[in-house]
């Protein structure tokens, strides 16, 4: 019951300050990173992908602001 809590406590805190899921990700990745002899598999979210997708379908006189 205990590790219920816990992992309800922990969701809350994820829904309140999705932020910080992020950077814990990124700390991580950090910490392998640093590690000889690794490799690191960095998993993106969709929406990120899908973002670059649409950058890279733009046209070119779409990203230049004058």
């Amino acid at each position: 019951m205990e590790a219920e809590q816990r992992l309800r406590d922990a969701a809350q805190v994820i829904m309140d300050y999705p932020a910080g899921l992020e950077l814990r990700r990124m700390q991580m990745i950090t910490e392998v990173g640093a590690e000889q002899n690794t490799m690191t598999v960095v998993m993106m979210p969709s929406e990120f992908v899908s973002m670059a997708r649409a950058f890279a379908d733009m046209k070119p006189s779409e990203t230049k602001k004058d």
